[in-house]
C-alpha cells in the first residue's frame, strides 16, 4: 500500500537544495528544511518538533541525507513509522568517521566555517549554489548543538524498520557499511547532489514495492 507522502529531509547546515533537481522535481517528494528555532538539543526533542510541524503519521516514507537520516530514523522510532530512506547517514553514532567523533569536544571552540570542513561539505562543494546554501543556511547554536547532539544519539536500536539503505562507497564523513543490503553509489558524502538521478530511481522504486 502506497505512503501518503515521502518526506526528506536535509543534512547538517544545508536544506532542500542539496538535493538535486532530479529529486527536487518529482512531484511526490517533499523536501523539509530545519526549523527556524534551534534550541533543540537533542535528536528525539527535533524529531518530535517536526513530527508537529508537519503533521508525520506512520502512514508517511520518512528519510534524509546524514544527520537528516539520524533526524529520520528517530521520527520512525516515535511514530512507529515502517519504511524509512537513509541517505549518507548512520544507524548509531559508532558508524561515524572515528576522527570526528574525537574531534567533536573541539566544536564549541572552532569557528563555523571550519566545522563546514570537518563535516565533508567545504572543500567538496560542486557550485556557488551550494557554496551559498552552506554559508547562509548555517545557524552557529544548531550546527553546534547537532554535532553534540548526533554522538549522543543511542540510535535506531532493536526498532524493526523497512529501510532502503543508500550509500557513497567513498564517504570519508560516514564510511559506507559493508551490508549487502545497502544500495552503493560510486561516490562520497553528497551523492544527494551528484547522483541525484540514481537516488530518485531507487526511492520511487523502493515506494512503488510497498
Amino acid at each position: 500500500m502506497p505512503a501518503s507522502r515521502i518526506l526528506l529531509l536535509p543534512g547538517l547546515g544545508a536544506d532542500s537544495r542539496l538535493y538535486g533537481d532530479e529529486i527536487r522535481s518529482l512531484s511526490n517528494i517533499n523536501l523539509i528544511n530545519w526549523p527556524d528555532k534551534y534550541d533543540f538539543k537533542t535528536l528525539p526533542a527535533l524529531a518530535r518538533y517536526l513530527i508537529e510541524r508537519y503533521e508525520i503519521s506512520n502512514k508517511d516514507i520518512v528519510g534524509g541525507t546524514s544527520l537528516g537520516g539520524m533526524v529520520s530514523l528517530e521520527i520512525a522510532k516515535l511514530r512507529k513509522i515502517k519504511n524509512v530512506v537513509v541517505i549518507s547517514s548512520c544507524l548509531n553514532s559508532r558508524e561515524i568517521n572515528p576522527f570526528l567523533a574525537r574531534a567533536r569536544k573541539l566544536s564549541k571552540y572552532v569557528p563555523v566555517e571550519a566545522l563546514k570542513i570537518s563535516s565533508g561539505k567545504a572543500g567538496s562543494l560542486l557550485d556557488i549554489n551550494l557554496l551559498e546554501m552552506f554559508s547562509n543556511v548555517v545557524e552557529e547554536d544548531f550546527l553546534r548543538n547537532m554535532i553534540s547532539a548526533v554522538f549522543e544519539w543511542e540510535g535506531i536500536g532493536d526498532y524493526d524498520v523497512n529501510m532502503l539503505r543508500i550509500h557513497g562507497e567513498y564517504d570519508l564523513v560516514i564510511p559506507c557499511p559493508k551490508d549487502e543490503s545497502v544500495f552503493k553509489i560510486d561516490g562520497g558524502h553528497l551523492i544527494s547532489t551528484t547522483h541525484a538521478g540514481v537516488i530518485a530511481d531507487e526511492i520511487l522504486a523502493f515506494a512503488a514495492r510497498l
